[in-house]
C-alpha cells in the first residue's frame, strides 16, 4: 500500500524526506520501505485482518482507519531526521575546514578545474570561467556512468567520509558514505540536486581542511583542468587517507579516432598536455595505474563516451557538454563536425573503424589512480 507524504509539499525547501518513491502525477507516495501486510488467520496470535505497518527498525499494529495517521506521523520523523542530518552535514563542514595555508595558496586565475592557456591564440580562461560559459546545459549530457561508478567506488574501499575534489554537479558521489564537495564554478554548483552533498567553493592546489580530515578524497574527470595537477594530488593526499583519481592517459594521440581524424588540435591543449604526463602525476602520490574500459553505451557523454556513436558529435548538445570543443575554438569545431558528417553519409568512416562496431568495450586511455 502507498499514499501522498502528506508532511512534504512541492513548496517545501527541503526534498521529501527519506528518499519517497517519485510520483509524477501526485508528488512523492510513501516510503518504499514502509510496508503494510495483512496476515492470515490467528496463527501468531492475531485475528485474521490486522494489519501490520512495518517501519525500518520497527512494527506497529494499526486498524485500517489508522493507516494514515501512522504515514503522517512516520512521514514527520523522517522530515525532522533529514533537518537534523542537514544540520549535522553544516557542522562537519564548519569542523573540517581549516585557515587558507598562505604556503600553497595559488595564484589569482589558479582554480580547481583551472585550464590556463588552452586556446590555440593563447588565451587564459579559468574552469571557473569555462564551466560558467559552457555549463549551463552541462546535465543534459552529463550524468553518472554505473559501470565506471562501480569501479571508482571499489577503489575507495572502506572509506565512510568522502572529500570529492571538482565535484561539478555532483555525479559519481556514493550516497551510501558522508560526502564533502568541492567545486569552483558558481553555475554548476547551482545545478547540483537538492540532496546533493554540501559543497564547497575551494581550488585543488590549497584544500581548506586539517590534514587527514577523510577517509578518501576523489577527483573524476577533473584534474587535467587544474592549474598546479601534481599540487592537487598532493593537497588531497594530504588531506585523506586514501586517494581515488578517475583520468585518461592522452599519451598516445592514435588511440581515439576522434583526435587521430578529425580532432588532432586536441593534442596541443593543455589539459592533453597534463595527461600525455599521467605516469609522473601518478608517481607523485605513489599511485598505482587501472585501466578502465569505456562501454560503447556510455551514459556520461564525456570527450571518448561515443566512440562507437559518431553521429553523436554531430549534435550540438553534446559538444556543448564536452570542454574540448570549447577549448579548440568554433573553427576547428566546425571542421571537424564538417568532416565527420561527410564521412558518415559516404560510409568512410564504417570502412575505416571497422573493428570497433562488434566491440562492447573499449581501451581508451581512462585510468585509475589509486593511493
Amino acid at each position: 500500500m502507498s499514499g501522498e507524504c502528506r508532511s512534504w509539499r512541492p513548496a517545501d525547501d527541503i526534498p521529501c524526506p527519506s528518499r519517497c518513491e517519485l510520483n509524477r502525477e501526485c508528488g512523492f507516495t510513501l516510503r518504499k520501505d514502509l510496508t503494510v501486510t495483512t496476515p492470515g488467520a490467528s496463527s501468531k496470535g492475531y485475528p485474521a485482518g490486522t494489519i501490520f505497518v512495518r517501519y525500518p527498525g520497527r512494527t506497529e499494529i494499526a486498524e485500517p482507519g489508522d493507516i494514515r495517521a501512522l504515514e503522517d506521523r512516520y512521514a514527520a520523523e523522517a522530515l525532522e531526521s533529514a533537518r537534523t542530518a542537514q544540520v549535522n552535514r553544516d557542522e562537519m563542514v564548519r569542523k573540517r575546514q581549516a585557515p587558507p595555508r598562505s604556503d600553497t595558496l595559488p595564484g589569482p586565475h589558479a582554480r580547481c578545474g583551472d585550464g590556463g592557456g588552452d586556446s590555440q591564440e593563447g588565451s587564459v580562461m579559468s574552469s571557473a570561467q569555462l564551466y560558467d560559459t559552457i555549463g549551463a546545459t552541462y546535465t543534459v549530457t552529463r550524468r553518472t556512468e554505473p559501470r565506471i561508478a562501480a569501479r571508482v567506488w571499489a577503489a575507495l574501499g572502506d572509506a565512510r567520509t568522502l572529500l570529492n575534489v571538482g565535484a561539478g554537479t555532483g555525479s559519481y558521489e556514493p550516497s551510501d558514505r558522508d560526502v564533502l564537495a568541492v567545486e569552483p564554478s558558481a553555475l554548476m554548483r547551482a545545478q547540483r540536486p537538492a540532496d546533493a552533498a554540501p559543497c564547497v567553493a575551494a581550488a585543488a592546489e590549497s584544500l581548506p581542511f586539517e590534514d587527514q580530515s577523510f577517509d578518501a578524497a576523489m577527483a573524476f574527470s577533473t584534474i587535467h583542468h587544474w592549474q598546479d595537477p601534481i599540487a592537487g594530488l598532493r593537497e588531497m593526499r594530504r588531506v585523506a587517507r586514501r586517494v581515488v583519481v578517475f583520468t585518461f592517459d592522452t599519451s598516445d594521440p592514435d588511440r581515439f579516432w576522434l583526435t587521430r581524424d578529425y580532432l588532432p588540435e586536441a593534442t596541443a591543449l593543455r589539459a592533453c598536455r597534463v595527461l600525455a604526463s599521467l605516469t609522473e602525476l601518478a608517481r607523485a602520490i605513489g599511485a598505482r595505474m587501472e585501466p578502465v574500459p569505456i562501454p560503447w553505451d556510455c551514459a556520461d557523454g564525456f570527450y571518448e563516451a561515443y566512440w562507437r556513436r559518431p553521429e553523436a558529435y554531430l549534435d550540438d548538445h553534446v559538444r556543448r557538454g564536452i570542454s574540448v570543443w570549447a577549448r579548440v575554438g568554433p573553427d576547428a569545431e566546425q571542421r571537424a563536425v564538417h568532416s565527420l558528417r561527410d564521412d558518415l553519409a559516404s560510409g568512410r568512416w564504417a570502412e575505416r573503424n571497422r573493428d570497433l562496431v562488434d566491440l562492447e568495450m573499449a581501451e581508451l586511455g581512462a585510468r585509475l589512480l589509486i593511493a
